[in-house]
This record gives C-alpha cells, sequence and structure tokens, in this order.
C-alpha cells in the first residue's frame, strides 16, 4: 500500500509552522512545571498537573461559582493611559477598541499566604479584640 502525502495550501502550512513556533516559544509552560515540582519537593507531595488545575476550577465553578459581566463605567480612558505609560490616551484607545470583555466566573476562594501583611492585621485586630473581653 502506498501512502498520499497529506496536501495543504502554503497558508494552512505557514499557520501549523507559526502555531508551533509559539507553543514552543511560550514562557509561560515551563516556569509553571518548574514551580509546580518545586512546591511539589517543598511539601513533600505528590505533584499535580495543571490539568487537573482545570478540572477543580470547574468543579469549583459549577458548585460555588457566579457569572460576572463587565459593567458600564469603570475608570476613564485618559487614567488607564497614564498608568500603562501611553503618553496619549489615543494610544491605548487604539488597542482597546473592539475588545470586549467576555464574562468571568468568581469563585469564593481566599487564598492567603502567612506572611501576607494584611492578615497579619486581621489577627492583631482579633488579639486584641478578644484580650480586651
Amino acid at each position: 500500500m502506498r501512502w498520499r502525502s497529506w496536501r495543504c495550501s502554503s497558508a494552512t502550512r505557514s499557520a501549523f509552522a507559526r502555531a508551533g513556533r509559539e507553543a514552543a516559544a511560550d514562557p509561560g509552560a515551563p516556569r509553571i512545571d518548574g514551580e509546580l515540582d518545586r512546591a511539589s519537593r517543598r511539601l513533600d507531595a505528590s505533584r499535580i498537573h495543571p490539568s487537573e488545575l482545570r478540572h477543580s476550577f470547574w468543579d469549583w465553578a459549577q458548585a460555588e461559582g457566579r457569572i460576572v459581566r463587565p459593567t458600564e463605567g469603570g475608570i476613564p480612558l485618559a487614567e488607564v493611559a497614564a498608568v500603562m505609560g501611553h503618553l496619549t490616551p489615543r494610544t491605548t484607545k487604539v488597542f482597546s477598541e473592539g475588545n470586549e470583555i467576555p464574562p468571568m466566573i468568581a469563585l469564593p476562594l481566599r487564598p492567603h499566604h502567612p506572611a501576607d501583611p494584611i492578615l497579619f492585621e486581621v489577627a492583631r485586630e482579633t488579639a486584641t479584640r478578644s484580650s480586651s473581653r
């Protein structure tokens, strides 16, 4: 049996090649994998795969999530331009025009780190209130 080569247009081949280069050039994936490896070693726990995080998000979203939609208003374009370092709001407007913000899902998670200064303040206030009783 003779195999036929798969034929496609040069535009399609270019698109596949570009997608491959972009995927290979993604600096985020190796970093995330490295951080997951370090965390599992530090905690002496089995390593989780990023897909497990996606499944957890799905579970939490179904159980307790709520839809958040962008509302009218927000921060004036000139203020956003200033924070982004654009010389004029016109630059910001060029890049933001036509970019619709999709609905998002909010989860009732309260991530924290033991060294978070806000938690120190809350702990101090709680301790002060309970000792004054």
